[in-house]
C-alpha cells in the first residue's frame, strides 16, 4: 500500500511540473521587462527598412506615413497583451493555486468515483467484508426477533451464518422457519448442508433430511449433490452416480460446476465397476 501511495505522489509531481512549466517560462520572459524591450527594437528596425525604402523612391510619403501609423499600432498592441498574459503576479498567484487544487482535486475525484478499498492488503479487505456481514446479520436477526412469522426471513438469515462459517446459528436459524421447512426441498437440503458442515460428515439427521428433500423435489439440484454425496461416502457409489447424472443437465455445460460433477460421475462409476461414460 506505501508503494501505491508513493507511485501515486510521484505522478502528482510530474503532472505538476508539466502544467506548471507555462506559468515558469512566463515569469522568466516577464523579468527586467525584455519582453516590452525586445518588441521595441523589432519595431524600430521595421521603421529603418521603410525610411530606406523610401529614401530609395520605392515609398511614397503618403505610403510612408500610413505604414508608421500601422508600427505604432500594433507596438501598442504587442505591449498591451504582454502585460495581460505575462504578468508575473498573475502568473505567480495562478502556479500557486494550481499546484494547491490539483492534488485536493485528484484526492476527491477519487475518493468519490475511485475503489480506495481496493489498495488494501486481501487480508485487510477480508477482514473489513466480515465485520460488515456481521453487523448486517446482528441488524437482520434482531428484525426477526421482533417480527418472528418470516420464513423467508429466517431462511436468509440462516445462508448469512453458513456463509460465515458459523454453523450452529445457521441450525437454529433454519429450525425457526417453523413448519414450512418441512414442505420446502431447498430449506431441507441446505439444512442438510449446514450438518454435514458442522459434523465434518453426514449423520441419521442429515441423510433423513436429504432423503426428505428428494421425495418433495426429486430434481432439486443441492438435494441431488448432497444426495449424491451422502451414497458416495455410503459405499453406494452406482446409486451415487444416478443421482448426480440427474444433477448435471441442470449445469451450465463446460461450467466449472459440470467439470466437477463429471469428474465425480466417472470416480463413482469406476469405483462402482461400472463403464465410465463418453463425452458427447
Amino acid at each position: 500500500m506505501t508503494s501505491f501511495y508513493l507511485a501515486a505522489a510521484a505522478l502528482v509531481v510530474v503532472a505538476l511540473a508539466l502544467l506548471l512549466r507555462p506559468w515558469w517560462s512566463a515569469r522568466r520572459l516577464a523579468s527586467a521587462d525584455s519582453l516590452p524591450a525586445l518588441n521595441a527594437v523589432i519595431h524600430r528596425d521595421r521603421l529603418g527598412e521603410l525610411e530606406c525604402d523610401h529614401d530609395n523612391g520605392t515609398l511614397s510619403d503618403a505610403d510612408l506615413a500610413e505604414a508608421r501609423e500601422e508600427l505604432q499600432r500594433q507596438l501598442l498592441d504587442d505591449t498591451a497583451a504582454i502585460e495581460v498574459v505575462v504578468s508575473p503576479s498573475a502568473s505567480r498567484s495562478g502556479g500557486i493555486v494550481l499546484a494547491v487544487l490539483l492534488p485536493l482535486l485528484a484526492v476527491a475525484l477519487y475518493a468519490l468515483l475511485g475503489s480506495p478499498k481496493a489498495v488494501l492488503p486481501v487480508t485487510v479487505q477480508t477482514q473489513q467484508a466480515t465485520a460488515e456481514m456481521d453487523q448486517l446479520v446482528v441488524k437482520l436477526a434482531k428484525k426477526l426477533e421482533q417480527n418472528p412469522e418470516n420464513p423467508e426471513g429466517w431462511a436468509m438469515l440462516a445462508r448469512s451464518y453458513k456463509s460465515l462459517g458459523r454453523w450452529d446459528d445457521a441450525e437454529r436459524a433454519f429450525v425457526r422457519i417453523g413448519p414450512d421447512l418441512n414442505k420446502n426441498a431447498e430449506f431441507l437440503a441446505e439444512l442438510a448442508e449446514t450438518l454435514v458442515q458442522k459434523n465434518g460428515g453426514f449423520d441419521d439427521r442429515s441423510r433423513a433430511l436429504v432423503q426428505q428433500a428428494l421425495r418433495l423435489e426429486p430434481n432439486n439440484m443441492l438435494a441431488l449433490f448432497m444426495g449424491g454425496g451422502e451414497a458416495f461416502e455410503g459405499g453406494r457409489h452406482a446409486e451415487a452416480a444416478k443421482l448426480w447424472e440427474r444433477l448435471l443437465p441442470q449445469l451450465e455445460p463446460g461450467s466449472e460446476d459440470a467439470r466437477m460433477v463429471e469428474a465425480s460421475i466417472a470416480r463413482a462409476r469406476e469405483r462402482s465397476g461400472g463403464v465410465r461414460r463418453p463425452k458427447d
